[in-house]
Order: structure tokens, then C-alpha cells, then sequence
């Protein structure tokens, strides 16, 4: 793994291969504890497929288009954890 630096108090690591993120994760990490995102080329950005979307139609910032999105994802997600979910911190 190699260091990356930091953006916005968030470590940026690059592994090499599938095995390196694996080794790094169990043997230096209690990963249970982390979120963990990436791509296939450090060089794309981290965005939601709705915002890559939303600039390649040209409607960035669209708040009918993200408020349609967000009441669907509610409403898809429905009875999904269960009657008695857990409260998360």
C-alpha cells in the first residue's frame, strides 16, 4: 500500500493489487470500523453514478432530478431493515 496523503481529514491509500488492499485491511486495520470506496484508476474522481449522470445530460445541480432520486431510493428501501431497526450512530 502506498500513502497517498490526506483531503478533508480522509487518508487516501492505493494498493497495487486485490491482495495488497486484503493484507492491508486484515492484518493493519479493524476494518470493521472504515467505509471503503474506490475505482479501477486513482485518477477518476469519487462520484455517485447520479452525479456522472446528471453532468453527461447536463443537469448538475438539478433539485427536481435529485429530490425525484432521493424519494425513490425512500421509498424502494421501505420495510428493508426490518420492523424494529436498530438506531445507528
Amino acid at each position: 500500500m502506498k500513502l497517498l496523503g490526506y483531503s478533508h481529514c480522509i487518508e487516501t491509500q492505493e494498493a497495487d493489487d486485490w491482495n495488497d488492499f486484503l493484507v492491508f485491511i486484515t492484518a493493519q486495520l479493524d476494518y470493521r470500523h472504515f467505509i471503503w470506496r474506490g475505482q479501477r484508476d486513482s485518477s477518476w474522481l469519487l462520484e455517485p453514478t447520479l452525479d456522472r449522470a446528471m453532468r453527461e445530460t447536463n443537469n448538475i445541480g438539478n433539485k427536481t432530478i435529485i429530490t425525484t432520486h432521493l424519494n425513490r431510493f425512500k421509498y424502494a428501501s421501505r420495510g428493508r431493515r426490518g420492523l424494529t431497526p436498530p438506531d445507528y450512530l
